[in-house]
């Protein structure tokens, strides 16, 4: 039942990740798909700020995965302008809080 359930949040993820508007795999290498994982927005955690900017534009918007204490958020929860996400404000992260993203991007980096 646990690999199971494992299995089906990988699945989730990844047709986060692949949705059927894209190109394959392989097209999408050769445009300069790129993956960042595990990381940290710059922005402060204080219960205040809402803006967390990305090290690179999520592309598309769609592949952004934002988890606040491991907690995944919907989209309902920010909205995201270029690499700049912006929480609503009951969904804020507040003092203390840890902010991870994981997305796709297209780029040389």
């Amino acid at each position: 039942d646990h690999f199971v359930r494992r299995v089906l949040t990988f699945e989730c993820l990844y047709r986060r990740i692949f949705d059927a508007a894209d190109d394959s795999f392989t097209a999408l290498v050769a445009q300069g798909l790129r993956f960042a994982d595990n990381v940290t927005p710059t922005g402060t955690v204080n219960g205040t700020n809402a803006a967390f900017t990305m090290p690179y534009t999520p592309s598309p918007a769609a592949s952004l995965i934002l988890a606040v204490n491991g907690v995944v958020q919907s989209s309902a929860d920010f909205a995201l302008s270029g690499a700049v996400a912006t929480f609503v404000l009951a969904s804020v992260p507040q003092a203390g809080d840890v902010v991870r993203a994981w997305f796709r991007y297209l780029g040389d980096a």
